[in-house]
């Protein structure tokens, strides 16, 4: 990720520097933000989230927001975040924590329960909303004949993109 972050960087000519760490706390001390996507689990476990409800008949379309996929993944994430906060209260009590981990809802509302950190979780509204051929057919156009430009905002999960329709 800082070779990538480096890269970016280097494109837009900014001045910007990035410092590796697998050490939370150091990476913690005096951030003034920090941005947080934490598959608690990794891919085996979010598989395991949708097969086991379906072995019941339970089935869910994604399992990160909702039903007992986004349960489970509840389970896994809340302790580790909250954890989070409380490290950012003892190391950087001025930072924000900007966090993309679903289940978006039930995580934002443990960290606010547990801590005073500023906080704000987001999610990345649905690539099907930035899409000119989505708004074209809800409208009853041809996308090709779109020029009117579209700014998208979720408030349920925060999000925001723009397409030029």
């Amino acid at each position: 990720m800082t070779a990538l972050a480096q890269m970016a960087v280097a494109r837009a000519g900014a001045d910007l520097a990035f410092e590796s760490t697998i050490d939370c706390r150091e990476a913690l001390t005096g951030a003034d933000f920090v941005i947080v996507v934490a598959p608690i689990g990794g891919l085996a476990a979010r598989e395991l989230d949708l097969e086991i409800p379906a072995r019941f008949g339970i089935f869910t379309a994604g399992g990160e927001t909702v039903g007992p996929a986004a349960m489970m993944r509840g389970f896994r994430h809340i302790p580790v975040l909250v954890d989070i906060c409380h490290e950012l209260e003892e190391l950087s009590p001025d930072t924000w924590l900007f966090c993309y981990t679903n289940p978006t809802t039930p995580v934002l509302m443990a960290m606010e329960r547990e801590s005073d950190i500023k906080k704000v979780c987001l999610c990345t509204c649905s690539a099907t909303l930035r899409r000119a051929d989505y708004w074209a057919s809800k409208i009853g156009v041809d996308a090709d004949d779109l020029v009117v430009p579209v700014l998208v905002g979720r408030l349920n999960h925060c999000a925001r993109s723009s397409v030029s329709v």
